[in-house]
């Protein structure tokens, strides 16, 4: 095998045939000694700094639901770097071949840390914020149960691009020569910035933007493909898309509100119980089913994110309200 093919493969390049023929190679467990060695002299070259956490658990099952091949596996905690797996592979050198073969390449789609896409992928689970470095030194903080991906190679010629699910948000570096930076959250819905730093909330086909200060565009797909200019947004303005009208509303707002989670920090102004329960699920996991009756009642109030039971005697008591706490979920209704 010629490395160079397999960095052409690792580019997402190859024309067909090359891509059936390397799969067929890294999946003949006789070569896996020659692809840990490559995939060794690859790490030392990358940016290892600025990749992503692996968590290999879920990469072992799309392993073995594709290849049926089991092995007795200890894996490292999530949040390993890449760097540190070597350890791991050298003592299991018989299912690196299939490993790396997720790695470069994914097994159906999804997993494309280093893959044929060419995508880093960064996730978040429930109530985890993690502070991520882009390659121009943009920082996003994506807030739990959110998935932040861009293509790995970025360079001056090309738009800076990312793509949301979920919430961040956004420090974008300005470049000298106004190189444009989208945002894409859902098929329709385009942010568009220069240098600023906003937050961006995206669920079931809804999105905000909040713009804490400089200058954004917002894009519509039908307005792109008008080529018009765009909504721009203002300092302290809120804008927000819905999938199923696709109409845009915008609103003055208290930007720190909006990112207050960043810090761990809950901020409600005069916020609805029922994007208050929205909150809770993002920043703790926890189902909450919210009796209609209620939905409506404005709560207003500052706390520390660690201080749930704080938050829920607030509201209980604010609104004689009953709250039910278990184990993964929380219910929420008027006292009779």
């Amino acid at each position: 095998m010629d490395k160079k093919l397999l960095e052409k493969y690792r580019r997402g390049t190859c024309s067909e045939d090359e891509q059936q023929y390397v799969r067929h190679w890294i999946e003949d467990p006789a070569n896996a000694s020659l692809l840990y060695q490559w995939m060794q002299e690859q790490w030392y070259e990358m940016d290892i700094m600025n990749r992503p956490a692996i968590d290999l658990k879920p990469v072992w099952e799309k392993i073995d639901d594709h290849t049926k091949v089991s092995a007795d596996i200890d894996f490292p905690e999530s949040g390993s770097k890449v760097a540190q797996l070597t350890a791991f592979w050298k003592t299991r050198i018989r299912v690196a071949a299939t490993i790396i073969a997720v790695l470069l390449g994914g097994i159906g789609g999804g997993w494309y840390f280093f893959g044929q896409h060419n995508d880093i992928i960064y996730q978040t689970s429930y109530g985890e914020v993690k502070r991520i470095v882009l390659p121009d030194s943009s920082v996003v903080v994506l807030n739990g149960n959110s998935t932040l991906h861009y293509p790995a190679l970025w360079d001056n010629t090309h738009k800076r691009e990312v793509w949301l699910e979920g919430e961040g948000f956004f420090s974008v570096r300005h470049k000298p020569d106004d190189q444009k930076f989208l945002v894409h959250t859902t098929d329709n819905f385009t942010i568009e910035v220069v240098g600023t730093q906003f937050s961006v909330f995206e669920q079931r086909g809804q999105t905000r933007v909040v713009l804490n200060n400089g200058k954004i565009k917002v894009h519509l797909k039908a307005d792109v493909n008008k080529k018009t200019s765009g909504l721009e947004i203002k300092p302290g303005e809120l804008v927000e898309y819905n999938d199923r009208d696709q109409q845009l509303i915008r609103r003055k707002v208290n930007p720190e509100i909006y990112s207050s989670w960043k810090d761990n920090q809950l901020i409600f102004e005069d916020t609805p119980l029922s994007e208050v329960a929205l909150r809770l699920e993002r920043c703790y996991g926890l189902s909450v089913q919210l009796d209609e009756t209620i939905k409506d009642k404005r709560l207003t109030g500052r706390m520390d994110i660690q201080n749930l039971d704080v938050l829920l005697e607030a509201m209980s008591s604010s609104f004689n309200l009953k709250v039910i706490q278990k184990k993964d979920s929380i219910i929420i209704h008027p006292n009779p």
